[in-house]
């Protein structure tokens, strides 16, 4: 019995070893994912091999790790172990889980409790369905999209159908035996018929005129061609209506499209007149014109290009422009510039190919290239090459002339340009003139003097021979005789002027008279002096005789003092002799200062008897071609000059000395000076200031100075007056 039951444990041990080795081999070797987990705490306690491969774990990464801790949430768990209790096992419950790489996946879980090694566990069996869910999901996001766009296909066709059947151009469909499938409400205007009526009518019937049109020719074309056709037909149905008809041929049939370009033809109609004009205008055009493409091949010609060309426009079209001639390099540069920058240029060329003449072309951008309009402006450039020279001409004579030239405005007297010669006549540089006004350099010495010459020039628009003052940079005032024209300068009047510097013309007309005073004098002299002296010799003589009587001793003043008279009179005659002499000076090499030493005696007793002084300064001079005894004169007489003008105590000063090419005799004295009213008038025979002078004692210096090409200055001061003699020295 013991054996018995010893060898039904035995075999109840092996049978469970048997089933425990099955039950091993199905778990692991099983195609669907398996996992054992403690009831009581939840951990997995195995996993087999698809479970590990689909999770994407190692062993060692699940067993005695909770489902949380590998992807199953803690509310999807609950639910499961929830169920478990409640039902006892659980079959089909579908869940998500996460793989170890993160992904999300699908399965389908069964489990069951069951108890290993007297513990109670449960056992999961897993079914990956994530490709299977991913495939239906797939699956059903396409039939929602195909449903949508069906959906959206019968949408589109009505909207299509909408907008045919509305739009403004007219489309009807024709089947194979002409008869008319479908008209949109323009096609149902053009047939002045309704849609029912027109379906299933027979085109040629409806419009019985289009038979034997091109209309019917090109819906049997397309048709019979199978391709597309496009053309313009007058409408057989709607009087002065133009159609653009398209035929797009089909199995069923054809569809016409059609749309009205009356305007458009009209446009266009006049379009082409409009280029008809404009082609007439530029076959009449004098100037030549031609048409490139953007390669520089000609399009078009005109008569005047082809006359300029010597080319027929069959020779020249189609052509580039380097195979008809030799084109200039700088034509070409502006020509690609034209077509490359899009802009307009206009330039001037000498063209060797045309016969070296002056062209004139100006270029604009098109669509298909550029258009030149060429004129010969060879004659204009000749005409502006003569302006040009005439202006130099002018410029080179305005600038260059030795009289004084001004170009100035005439409302402001403002300066725009002025010559050298101006420039050298006043001390102003160009700089300092060009720009401003007259008043601003206060140019004219007498204020109202330009006034006065305006207000003759804007009536007479021209002046002649005006005499006026003009002052110097330095201040200096000086005559000058003008002649102004005027004339228009961009727009503004304006006056060119001459000025004559007659300053030393009128120094030298003073002089003039003041010789012909002299030579008036001086002929009086000669014709009366000899008359009168032998009279006056003879009345002298009788005089000394009769005062030398006793009878007449209480007399004797009186005569005294008409001798004394009759001695003036002949002092008189003799200064005019002197002024008279017309006999030839005797030059001869001499020293001033010899002349000048050997006066000493008699000046110093003249200075001696008068209380005043006198002093010599000579410095080394050379000799001079000198009249001895008129130069005694000249010394003589203006130092007793000086001495007479100076009161008790005053100095007298002579000097000599070289200055310049000149040698200097100056004789200056301390007296009142001479007032400048006075000094134009000094030289003038008979005037004088002294109470008992002549006048004729400054009209012998000057003459006398005249005669030995000296100039006489004077300089005149409260504090004295200086008489300077300057002779110049002769050439070796």
């Amino acid at each position: 019995m013991l054996s018995y039951k010893a060898s039904n444990q035995k075999r109840e041990q092996e049978q469970l070893r048997a089933a425990n080795e099955r039950f091993s081999k199905v778990f692991h070797l099983g195609p669907h994912m398996m996992a054992i987990l403690r009831k009581s705490d939840f951990r997995y306690i195995d996993v087999n091999r698809r479970f590990l491969e689909v999770r994407g774990f190692k062993y060692e990464d699940i067993i005695g790790k909770t489902p949380m801790e590998v992807g199953v949430t803690h509310s999807e768990f609950a639910k499961i172990i929830e169920t478990l209790e409640t039902e006892g096992s659980i079959q089909n419950f579908q869940h998500s889980v996460i793989t170890k790489d993160g992904s999300n996946g699908t399965i389908i879980l069964s489990a069951e409790e069951i108890e290993i090694d007297n513990q109670e566990c449960i056992l999961f069996a897993y079914n990956d369905i994530t490709e299977m869910k991913r495939l239906q999901t797939e699956r059903v996001e396409q039939l929602t999209k195909h449903l949508k766009l069906e959906e959206e296909l019968s949408q589109s066709n009505q909207l299509i159908a909408d907008i045919i059947k509305n739009m403004p151009d007219g489309f009807y469909a024709l089947d194979n035996q002409w008869r008319f499938m479908f008209v949109n409400k323009q096609a149902e205007e053009l047939f002045q018929k309704n849609q029912e009526e027109l379906i299933g009518q027979i085109i040629w019937v409806i419009d019985p005129k289009a038979l034997g049109t091109i209309l019917e020719h090109n819906f049997s074309k397309a048709r019979t061609d199978s391709l597309p056709i496009t053309f313009e037909y007058p409408s057989s149905l709607s009087k002065d209506t133009w159609h653009q008809i398209t035929v797009y041929p089909s199995e069923f049939g054809v569809s016409v499209y059609y749309r009205d370009i009356t305007v458009q033809k009209l446009a266009s109609e006049k379009l082409i007149k409009a280029q008809e004009e404009t082609i007439s205008i530029l076959e009449s055009m004098t100037d030549g014109f031609y048409a490139l493409d953007r390669d520089l091949q000609f399009t078009y010609v005109n008569r005047a290009a082809e006359a300029a060309f010597s080319k027929s426009r069959d020779e020249v079209l189609g052509k580039k422009i380097t195979q008809v001639f030799k084109a200039n390099e700088a034509t070409l540069l502006n020509y690609n510039k034209v077509v490359s920058e899009n802009c307009p240029v206009t330039f001037e060329i000498i063209s060797e190919a045309l016969g070296n003449k002056w062209l004139e072309i100006s270029s604009y951008p098109t669509d298909n290239g550029l258009t030149c309009y060429f004129r010969d402006i060879t004659n204009r450039k000749s005409a502006e090459e003569t302006l040009r020279q005439s202006e130099d001409k002018f410029s080179k004579a305005f600038h260059g002339g030795p009289i004084i030239m001004v170009l100035a405005t005439i409302n402001e007297g403002r300066f725009i340009d002025v010559n050298e010669a101006f420039c050298a006549s006043t001390g102003y540089t160009r700089e300092e003139i060009i720009g401003y006004t007259s008043e601003e350099l206060n140019f004219f010495a007498e204020s109202d003097k330009r006034q006065k010459i305006r207000y003759k020039l804007i009536e007479n628009h021209q002046t002649e021979n005006e005499e006026f003052d003009f002052r110097t940079k330095s201040g200096e005032i000086r005559q000058g005789l003008s002649w102004t024209q005027q004339f228009n300068l961009d727009g503004e009047h304006c006056h060119i002027t001459g000025i004559i510097d007659v300053t030393e013309q009128k120094r030298i007309q003073k002089e003039m008279a003041n010789l012909e005073r002299l030579n008036l004098v001086g002929q009086l002299a000669a014709g009366i002096a000899h008359e009168i002296r032998n009279p006056m010799t003879t009345v002298r003589g009788y005089l000394q005789l009769i005062s030398a009587k006793p009878n007449y001793t209480d007399q004797k003043d009186a005569f005294a003092l008409m001798i004394s008279e009759l001695d003036r009179a002949n002092f008189i005659i003799s200064e005019f002799l002197a002024l008279a002499q017309t006999k030839p000076t005797e030059f001869k090499s001499q020293n001033l200062n010899d002349i000048v030493n050997s006066l000493y005696p008699l000046l110093e007793a003249d200075t001696f008897t008068q209380n005043k002084k006198k002093f010599f300064i000579p410095c080394e001079i050379p000799n001079l071609a000198l009249d001895g005894k008129e130069i005694v004169q000249l010394i003589l007489n203006l130092t007793r000059n000086g001495l007479e003008a100076m009161s008790l105590g005053g100095s007298l000063t002579i000097k000599t000395y070289v200055e310049g090419s000149t040698v200097v005799l100056s004789i200056t004295d301390e007296g009142s000076g001479i007032q400048p009213e006075n000094l134009k008038k000094l030289g003038i025979p008979f005037y004088t200031t002294k109470d008992s002078g002549t006048g004729l004692g400054l009209a012998t210096c000057f003459r006398i100075a005249e005669s030995h090409k000296a100039k006489i200055n004077i300089f005149a001061s409260p504090s004295g007056t200086t008489i300077c003699t300057l002779f110049p020295i002769p050439n070796e």
